[in-house]
C-alpha cells in the first residue's frame, strides 16, 4: 500500500516549514512594493508622497510583527516535535543497548558506527536471527521464531532516522527565519545561507525530481501488467507442454522481471513521499497566507494612502528558484534515490550540494554500469540541445566547449565508480580515473561483468560493443592460471 504521506512525521515537520516560508514570503511581497516604488521615483516616473512613504513602512513593520508571532509560535510547535522524535530514538537506542549486551561485551560505538552495524560477531548474530526459518508447531500452526536483536535494530534505525530528519528540519527552520531579522529587514545572504548543515538547492531540482518520482512507479507498473498478462499466457501453454525447455526458460525469465517490478514500485514508494515533501517546501517559497478578505483589506488601504499602481499586481511580486534543504536530508534522499539507476544525475546533483562523493561499490558494478549508460543517454540529448540552441542564436561553440556544459564536471565527479580498472566518475561519454585523470573508454568497462552466482568478475575478450544488463555468461568457472578468456581483473 502506497504511503499516506500526510500521515508521516516528515510531513508534519516540513509543514511548519511551509508556515516560515508563507510568512517571510509575505514580507518579501510587501519590500518588493516599496523598492519598486522608489526605483520609478528615481527613474523620475512617479513621485512618492511622506503620507505614502509612511504607509509603506507602516506596512512593513505590521507584517514583521505578524511574522514574528507566527514564527514564535510555529517555532514551538516544531521544537516539541523534534524533542518528540528524540526521546523515542533515545529510547529505542537504550532497548537496543541491552540487546546488544547479551550478543557482545563490546561497547556501543564499536559495534554501532553512523547507525549501522560494523562489529563482525553481531552482524553474524542478526543475519542468523533474520534467517530463520517459520516453526511449524504440533497443531499445525505457523510461527515465526523471536529475533529480538532484529526488532532492537530495526526499531533503533527507524526512531534514529526520523529524528536525524527532525534535527535537519530544525536547522533549516533556523536559517529561514534568519533570512528577516526582527524588525522586518533582509538579510544580506538571504535565500543564500549555506553552512555545515544546511544548503541551497534550486527549483529546477525540485520540479524535475518530482516529475522524476512520479513517472517511476507508472513506468513500472505498466511493464508490470504487460509482463504478467504475457506470463498468464505462457503458463497456459506450459500447462500444456510442461517438458518445453524454451517454454519454461520463457516464463522464468518473465517471473524475474514480475518479481523485479514489484519490488521497484514498492521501493519507489519512499523516493514519491520525498518529492510530494520537496515540492510543498518549494511552492511554499513563493506563497503566503493570503485570504479574500486580507486582499480586499490591503486593496482599500493601498487605495486610501495613494500606493502607486506600479507597486501592485503579478509582476511586483518575488519569485524566488532557491529553498533551504538540511545536510542530513540530503544524504538521506542520496540514499533513496542511488537505488535507482535512473536517477543517476540526481545523484550527482545531491553529493555536489555536501561536497561528499557518493561512491557506488563494487559489488553494485552491473547497476553502475546501468547507471552510466543513463547518463550517457541523458548527455548525447544534452549536448544536441546545447548545439541547436547555440545555432539558433548563431553562436559558434566547439565540441569541447558544449561536452563540458552538458556534463558539469564540478558535479558530474561526486558520483563515482569502484571499477576493475580504478575507481572513476562518468563524464558523460566515458569513465576518467579519480586518482589519476586518465581517460578510460566506456566501451572498455562495459566488458567486464559481475557473475552473481560466484561474485567474481569476468572479461568478455571481444570487439562487440556491449550494453550494461544485456550479457549473460554461458561458462562461469574460472579459467587455469595463465589464461586470460573470462578472468576477470581485481
Amino acid at each position: 500500500m502506497p504511503i499516506d504521506v500526510k500521515k508521516t512525521a516528515y510531513w508534519q515537520l516540513n509543514s511548519r516549514l511551509v508556515v516560515a516560508n508563507n510568512v517571510n514570503y509575505g514580507l518579501f511581497r510587501v519590500m518588493a512594493q516599496e523598492r519598486r516604488a522608489d526605483d520609478a521615483e528615481a527613474r523620475g516616473e512617479i513621485q512618492v508622497g511622506g503620507y505614502t512613504s509612511e504607509w509603506f513602512r507602516r506596512k512593513r513593520d505590521a507584517f514583521a510583527e505578524h511574522r514574528n508571532i507566527i514564527l514564535e509560535k510555529n517555532g514551538q510547535a516544531l521544537n516539541y516535535l523534534i524533542n518528540g522524535y528524540k526521546q523515542s530514538y533515545e529510547e529505542a537506542e537504550k532497548v537496543f543497548a541491552v540487546e546488544l549486551q547479551g550478543v557482545s561485551t563490546k561497547k556501543f560505538d564499536d559495534i554501532v558506527f553512523d547507525g549501522e552495524l560494523i562489529d563482525a560477531d553481531v552482524i553474524a548474530e542478526y543475519n542468523r536471527q533474520a534467517t530463520q526459518e517459520p516453526i511449524v508447531g504440533e497443531d499445525g500452526v505457523v510461527r515465526q521464531p523471536k529475533a529480538p536483536l532484529v526488532e532492537a535494530f530495526y526499531n533503533y534505525t527507524e526512531k534514529r532516522g526520523t529524528y536525524k530528519i527532525a534535527e535537519s528540519v530544525g536547522h533549516v527552520y533556523g536559517n529561514i527565519c534568519a533570512d528577516i531579522d526582527y524588525r522586518g529587514y533582509q538579510n544580506l545572504l538571504t535565500r543564500k545561507n549555506v553552512t555545515d548543515e544546511v544548503k541551497v538547492v534550486d527549483s529546477t531540482f525540485v520540479t524535475e525530481f518530482y516529475e522524476f518520482a512520479k513517472a517511476i512507479p507508472a513506468t513500472y507498473k505498466a511493464e508490470l501488467i504487460k509482463t504478467q498478462v504475457q506470463l498468464n499466457k505462457l503458463l497456459k501453454q506450459l500447462k500444456k507442454d510442461p517438458e518445453n525447455a524454451e517454454l519454461q526458460a520463457l516464463v522464468a525469465g518473465h517471473e524475474v522481471t514480475v518479481e523485479f517490478c514489484q519490488d521497484v514500485i514498492e521501493r519507489s514508494d519512499y523516493l514519491v513521499m520525498m518529492s510530494k515533501i520537496l515540492k510543498e517546501r518549494m511552492d511554499s517559497v513563493n506563497k503566503e497566507p493570503y485570504g479574500i478578505r486580507d486582499k480586499v483589506v490591503e486593496t482599500l488601504a493601498d487605495f486610501v494612502f495613494m500606493v502607486p499602481s506600479v507597486s501592485k499586481g503579478v509582476e511586483s511580486k518575488p519569485q524566488y528558484s532557491t529553498m533551504y534543504m538540511g545536510t542530513y536530508e540530503i544524504t538521506n534522499l542520496i540514499n533513496c534515490v542511488k537505488e535507482f539507476p535512473e536517477a543517476a544525475v540526481f545523484t550527482q546533483y545531491l553529493s555536489s550540494k555536501v561536497q561528499l562523493a557518493t561512491i557506488m561499490p563494487a559489488a553494485n558494478f552491473e547497476q553502475s554500469k546501468i547507471m552510466m549508460e543513463f547518463l550517457k543517454e541523458l548527455h548525447a540529448m544534452n549536448v544536441q540541445t546545447l548545439k541547436q540552441g547555440a545555432e539558433a542564436q548563431g553562436v559558434s561553440v566547439s565540441d569541447a566547449e558544449v561536452k563540458v556544459q552538458a556534463t558539469k564536471p564540478e558535479i558530474a565527479r561526486f558520483l563515482q565508480f569502484e571499477t576493475p580498472l580504478g575507481r572513476v566518475w562518468f563524464d558523460g561519454e566515458n569513465c576518467v580515473n579519480v586518482k589519476t585523470g586518465e581517460i578510460i573508454s566506456y566501451a572498455e568497462i562495459c566488458k567486464y561483468v559481475l557473475n552473481p552466482n560466484d561474485g567474481k568478475l569476468y572479461y568478455l575478450k571481444t570487439d562487440q560493443q556491449i550494453k550494461p544488463g544485456t550479457v549473460t555468461l554461458v561458462n562461469t568457472e574460472p579459467q587455469t592460471p595463465g589464461q586470460t578468456d573470462g578472468m576477470g581483473k581485481n
